[in-house]
């Protein structure tokens, strides 16, 4: 039976594989990892990149604190604005507000959940210094036009590819594109070691780089605490979360949660919105975890696609073939015209759920938490129309991770479709 003996969460560790987990424990077992695992990361996206040796390449303790990193060497003059999108994370506008800047929040379109590049040029002034355009769900916007705009307005281009790396524009790579750009290694994104980030420098400037050492150096080790956490939570998830189903599986679950072995996304001072910085530097035993995964990347990659295009052509929609597809997103306005889509959204989850299926719920609110307090960020959504109204849960995701398979992802689309004829009943 479909999901009896399966627990699939887009969340929690939906990369990590046996050989992970088994990593993670021998890692856990060695007090020093003898390779040099942070050199061999940074020159796995020099080749991917086919990057020159002046090109420099960071690695933090996550994407928000690679970004942070980038905002501030940039050095630009005090309260610039920085362009960014409405359904994001918060720590996109925190990363802002932590270089001492000025987010200013734009709109998005509907279809690929990118900014709406007809209304961004009315969201440019003087004071605009940088743009961060994030892939949302490893789709990219029409970089064409994002490089047009930065070049006739004099914008630093910064790139977020915390879900898209495996992306491609008109051929070129994610991350590519901008002056500079930032990955995220989290426990739910394309490569993970559940803690973990990466800056590039695609443009190298002398200046720019001793401003980003200099930052770099000040951070902090990366906490013991968080390393072992990472470590732990692998190797629940490559050994217990795939007996979900049965009483194990549940019951070790509820107590990871309870006592905290999960590592937090971010803190509660985070989600409301913060100009505290928090970052930390990458650690050598997490590198080492991400190289088994980076070794699988091709692998999750065209995993990754086949499912969406499953997804795609059951459902009938849009097939983006340059996607990375992190999860495939689901607009539920094209699958059903009506006001209200609350009952219809809380139907699929609650049917999938029962499968041992857990939907993506990117996004519910503006970035990701209700409690996030917007005017932090000189924000109000009823200046945002479009995401406004697609954060009235009417976008779910859907989980294309190497754990999914085909007949998994054929069911998915069959209780969508069920909830859907419920719905006109």
């Amino acid at each position: 039976m479909f999901g009896r003996f399966k627990f699939i969460n887009p969340e929690i560790c939906p990369n990590t594989e046996l050989d992970d987990a088994w990593l993670a424990f021998k890692i856990l077992l060695q007090k020093n990892i003898t390779v040099d695992s942070q050199e061999k990361v940074k020159q796995w996206f020099k080749n991917f990149f086919n990057l020159t040796d002046t090109c420099q390449i960071y690695l933090t303790d996550s994407g928000r604190t690679a970004l942070y990193l980038i905002l501030k060497s940039l050095n630009l003059p005090k309260n610039s604005q920085v362009l960014i999108q409405g359904f994001s994370c918060v720590v996109v506008p925190n990363a802002v507000l932590q270089a001492g800047y000025q987010p200013v929040v734009c709109d998005i379109e509907p279809q690929t959940f990118n900014f709406d590049l007809d209304k961004i040029e009315d969201k440019i002034t003087p004071q605009t210094k940088a743009w961060i355009v994030q892939h949302t769900f490893g789709i990219m916007v029409d970089m064409h036009r994002v490089k047009q705009i930065c070049n006739q307005h004099k914008i630093v281009l910064i790139e977020d590819c915390a879900h898209s790396l495996g992306s491609t524009f008109a051929g070129k790579p994610a991350g590519s594109w901008g002056e500079t750009s930032m990955f995220s290694f989290g426990r739910d994104k394309i490569v993970s070691s559940i803690f973990g980030g990466a800056v590039i420098i695609n443009k190298p400037n002398s200046e720019w780089q001793r401003r980003l050492n200099q930052e770099y150096q000040k951070l902090p080790p990366l906490e013991p605490e968080k390393e072992l956490k990472s470590l732990v939570f692998t190797i629940i998830s490559g050994f217990i979360l795939p007996l979900y189903h049965f009483w194990v599986g549940k019951i070790v679950l509820s107590l990871i949660m309870k006592l905290k072995i999960v590592p937090d996304i971010y803190s509660y001072e985070e989600m409301l919105g913060t100009d505290k910085f928090f970052g930390q530097k990458y650690s050598d035993k997490l590198a080492f975890l991400l190289l088994n995964q980076l070794k699988k990347f091709e692998k999750f990659r065209i995993h990754r696609k086949k499912i969406a295009k499953i997804y795609s052509d059951e459902l009938n929609l849009k097939y983006y073939p340059q996607a990375s597809y992190l999860r495939f997103p689901v607009n539920l306005e094209w699958l059903k015209d009506q006001e209200d889509y609350t009952s219809l959204y809380n139907s699929i989850l609650s049917r999938c759920k029962k499968e041992g299926i857990f939907l993506g719920i990117w996004y519910q609110n503006l970035f990701a938490n209700k409690e996030t307090d917007l005017s932090k960020f000189n924000c109000r959504l009823e200046d945002l129309p479009t995401a406004k109204r697609l954060l009235q849960k009417r976008v779910i995701n859907l989980p294309t991770h190497i754990h999914v398979n085909n007949e998994d992802a054929v069911r998915i689309v069959k209780e969508i479709n069920t909830a859907l004829q419920a719905q006109s009943t």
